[in-house]
């Protein structure tokens, strides 16, 4: 059986990044390879049993004093990234106090997570040798609860209401709440059928589930691009003329 540890971005969208790879890692290595993640603080018990292949999430200690047979990098956080490049592992490491990747298509990587337009999906799964892109993907352990209505998930105020008289012209407009554990705001995003929100997790979570999603987002934010036709469509804050 084949080790491997997959050290995932420090951010809470990660998850999509990570969900990403181990689908790319597991249909490479079959059934004949055990998965560990870490690296984020985002993941707990219920969320790993979401996850494809369900991994094992340890510490970032944990990953150090284990041996793998592969360690893969995708980490944003330069501290991390230091114990990539202590570990050798294969990916984004640190050198000289800056992000690198150990590869081209590793350092393609880093500018994406930035927020550079380019489709964070399409990458990854270049990185990691995959011949197609692989979407997000989280396994309910939960009933379906998706609903023929429409639901608004967004943190700022004025934005969600203009939000509401853009998007949602007739009908009763759900509210979708943003919760602290993402395992739980998954479950929130599945209850509609459609959903504009400012939070990746939740647009992806109704998006994997069946749903669509518009996620808005600002041209300045560092975060990736997380557009996929028919599943995931973005749109710019900014032309709601918000600062």
């Amino acid at each position: 059986m084949t080790s491997i540890a997959i050290m995932a971005p420090s951010s809470e969208w990660g998850v999509l990044v990570l969900s990403s790879a181990l689908q790319v890692l597991r249909k490479k290595h079959g059934g004949k390879a055990d998965f560990s993640v870490c690296g984020m603080s985002w993941c707990d018990e219920s969320l790993q049993n979401m996850l494809p292949g369900r991994p094992s999430v340890i510490t970032m200690q944990e990953m150090v004093a284990r041996r793998f047979d592969h360690v893969v990098s995708l980490t944003d956080s330069v501290v991390n990234a230091c114990t990539a490049s202590t570990v050798g592992a294969t990916g984004i490491v640190n050198v000289g106090g800056s992000l690198r990747g150990t590869s081209p298509e590793y350092e393609h990587l880093i500018p994406c997570y930035l927020g550079n337009g380019q489709d964070v999906f399409s990458i990854l799964s270049n990185c990691l040798g995959a011949e197609s892109r692989a979407c997000p993907v989280f396994f309910p352990s939960f009933d379906p609860k998706m609903h023929e209505r429409q639901g608004v998930s967004i943190k700022d105020e004025v934005i969600r209401s203009a939000v509401k008289h853009r998007f949602f012209d007739t009908g009763r407009l759900w509210h979708v709440p943003l919760r602290r554990s993402i395992s739980k705001r998954i479950e929130e995003s599945r209850t509609v059928s459609a959903l504009v929100t400012d939070d990746p997790v939740c647009a992806w979570g109704c998006a994997s589930g069946g749903g669509r999603s518009i996620l808005l987002r600002r041209k300045s934010c560092a975060c990736p691009v997380f557009q996929v036709q028919d599943m995931v469509e973005e749109e710019f804050m900014d032309s709601y003329g918000q600062p």
